[in-house]
Order: C-alpha cells, then sequence, then structure tokens
C-alpha cells in the first residue's frame, strides 16, 4: 500500500484483531523493560541507603515509562502506522479522514496521552469499541484503525 493512499470506511479492525495487537506489542515492551532493567541494576544495584539505588531505579521508571514506548511506537507508527503487534495482526492506524501519514504529534496524542484515558476508567474507552464507537484515543487523535487482509 502507497504512502498517502486512502482506504474506505468499511474496513474497521475486529475488536480482537485490535487487543491481540495490543497483547503482543505489551509482551515485547515487557521484554525489553526487563532486559533494561537488567542491565541498570547491575550498574546501579538496590541498596538501601544508597544513593545508586534511588538513581537506579529513577532511571528504570523514567527510562521504562517514557523514552522505551517513544523510542517504540513514534518511529514504527510514523513509518507504516504499525507496530510489531498490528503488523502480526494485520491492522493499521490510519488518520480519521482515511489517509496514511500519521504525524508524530498526533502518534504522540493517541499513545500516551488517548491511551491514559482509554484506560483510566475500567478500560471504558477500549470498551466502547465493542458498540460500534470508536475508541477514546482514536477520537482524541483523530485516527482509526483498520484491517488490511
Amino acid at each position: 500500500m502507497e504512502m498517502g493512499q486512502e482506504f474506505s470506511a468499511d474496513n474497521r479492525a475486529s475488536f480482537w484483531a485490535r487487543g491481540f495487537a495490543i497483547i503482543i506489542d505489551g509482551l515485547l515492551m515487557g521484554l525489553l523493560t526487563q532486559i533494561i532493567q537488567y542491565i541498570i541494576l547491575s550498574i546501579f544495584p538496590l541498596q538501601t541507603g544508597n544513593a545508586g539505588s534511588a538513581i537506579g531505579f529513577f532511571l528504570i521508571l523514567i527510562i521504562n515509562l517514557i523514552v522505551l514506548p517513544f523510542l517504540y511506537y513514534v518511529p514504527l507508527m510514523k513509518r507504516r502506522g504499525q507496530t510489531i503487534g498490528k503488523i502480526l495482526m494485520q491492522v493499521k492506524v490510519i488518520n480519521a479522514d482515511n489517509t496514511e501519514g500519521l504525524k508524530a504529534s498526533t502518534i504522540i496524542l493517541r499513545e500516551f496521552f488517548g491511551k491514559f484515558v482509554s484506560s483510566f476508567v475500567f478500560l471504558l474507552g477500549y470498551i466502547v469499541y465493542l458498540f460500534g464507537k470508536e475508541t477514546w484515543h482514536d477520537k482524541i487523535a483523530s485516527t482509526r484503525v483498520i484491517s488490511i487482509k
């Protein structure tokens, strides 16, 4: 599919394809998080009263909660509209006007702020998709997820 290509409005991705893509991405992020945590803790071991412990803990938080997700989601979504989970599940994020080419600001808004909002109240922002509504993070970022099978 060419960049800038328009898609029809009737190829909406299924709830389950989206859900499994999230699970796959979560497993990959979890694995990367564990590797990074192991490396940091081998440099700054956790010990009571040790300043290095505080530095290690802070680094783990910043890298795992901000840096790693940013480095995973933004480049992949900007290039293809897909993370590894979305590639495997054959779904893609596009703009609400059915065009490709997500801006970095759109990706950040969707993946960080929007997904936080969708998750905040018992995952209600995700569950609404089961009833034919757009997820809250898609509404916030003016995106939609399509099946590319």
